[in-house]
């Protein structure tokens, strides 16, 4: 189990003056072509998850910058500029090697399901943002199985499925507009980048990290005790064993209603039951997930104002002594802060003892389970002819996910 990746970029046909690369170069390199793959040790070809191929997407990418137009302040069109970006790719990371991909059942069911969710996640966002999922492939030449994204909007304006960029633009706008100075408006803009990232991270992590047991955060990122990483790796272990015992449930179900009908409505009574208490651990789990990371945020920002209060308050003091007449009033603010610390350190042991709590009532819906699966054997016995349904695997040569 590990914590999820989920990164998005937009890319222009001519990659502009920083040196960033343009569309063509980044579709090279998807497609793992000898000039763009030389950052890959053993270069190997991208498997197809959903879409149209990489040929077809460049022929759709150029035949709407084509045909878009935009309009200018005074009313005019013009045809979409070449540094205008045009195309939108996400990179999604999971924390499976190519190696237990290729050779680990478990591991290819899993990482089959969680592509699927993401694809799934992913066109919903972009359709929401009037944008559409054209292209997904997988590569396994790397350090993680990953998938690459691509997407497009129907303006030509690939930035309008950024949600950063999208956010900041607006904010930008609105001061200005209210008569805020250049610096201050961007700063403005700066704030409304991240917290509009923020909340996309976290709408992934909460429709298809948390389901397959990925961490929002890693714990260098928030400053987490190995205690608190533990127990938030647990909250995720719970939401995705939550989600097995209801397909385990459900597949018992279908099981028990070829041959015994007159057992569906008792059968089914039992598998309801289940799945509401997997229901309620898994938004037990996104909630407290929530709260981890709003909490952990929270105390780097303050962690961060309280060390560029004393940064700027050092730097105004020219002689040792006026800082030791300042001591005195300094020392009040720091005995408050170690209180505070104090404080929350409690409040975390308070948690990881209620996540405990959590997971005794996961162990008592797995006892309802096992009731579950016993039914299930006795009526197999009853059977003329043990019944083995087949069921996909997943093989990296598998057919596209539509």
């Amino acid at each position: 189990m590990g914590f999820q990746f989920a990164h998005i970029e937009t890319y222009s046909r001519s990659g502009g003056r920083s040196g960033k690369l343009t569309v063509a170069e980044i579709i090279s390199e998807a497609r793992r072509s000898p000039e763009a793959s030389l950052h890959v040790e053993n270069p190997k070809s991208p498997i197809p998850v959903y879409g149209f191929d990489f040929d077809e997407l460049m022929s759709r990418h150029d035949t709407l910058i084509e045909q878009a137009q935009e309009t200018l302040a005074n009313g005019k069109t013009r045809a979409v500029r070449k540094d205008t970006c045009s195309l939108f790719t996400c990179v999604l990371s999971h924390p499976a090697t190519p190696d237990e991909c290729r050779n680990d059942p478990d591991v290819k069911s899993a990482v089959e399901s969680w592509a699927k969710d993401s694809v799934k996640w992913l066109r919903r966002d972009l359709e929401a943002r009037g944008g559409k999922l054209e292209t997904v492939i997988m590569h396994l030449d790397e350090a993680h199985v990953h998938l690459h994204c691509y997407g497009l909007h129907s303006s030509g304006h690939a930035d309008r499925l950024h949600p950063g960029k999208a956010a900041k633009k607006v904010a930008v706008e609105a001061a200005v507009a209210d008569g805020q100075e250049k610096k201050a408006a961007n700063a403005m803009g700066d704030k409304s980048y991240v917290e509009a990232m923020r909340e996309w991270q976290n709408s992934y992590s909460e429709n298809v990290g948390l389901l397959h047991g990925l961490t929002r955060l890693g714990p260098a990122r928030r400053r987490l005790s190995r205690a608190e990483w533990k127990t938030e790796k647990a909250a995720a272990a719970s939401v995705q064993q939550a989600k097995a015992m209801a397909a385990t449930a459900s597949n018992a179900a279908k099981a028990a209603d070829v041959k015994r009908k007159q057992h569906q409505t008792a059968a089914q009574k039992t598998v309801a039951d289940a799945k509401q208490q997997a229901k309620i651990i898994i938004e037990d789990a996104q909630h407290e997930s929530r709260k981890l990371v709003a909490n952990a945020d929270a105390e780097v920002w303050k962690i961060r104002s309280i060390a560029n209060w004393f940064r700027s308050f050092w730097d105004g003091l020219r002689i040792s002594a006026i800082r030791k007449s300042l001591w005195k009033e300094i020392q009040p603010v720091i005995e408050g802060e170690r209180r505070r610390i104090a404080d929350t350190e409690n409040r975390l042991q308070n948690e990881i003892r209620r996540r405990a709590s959590l997971e005794t009532r996961l162990y008592n819906t797995s006892q309802s389970m096992q009731a579950v699966i016993s039914e299930r054997d006795r009526l197999r016995r009853q059977r003329d002819k043990l019944l083995n349904p087949d069921e996909g695997r997943f093989e990296p040569n598998s057919p596209k996910i539509r």
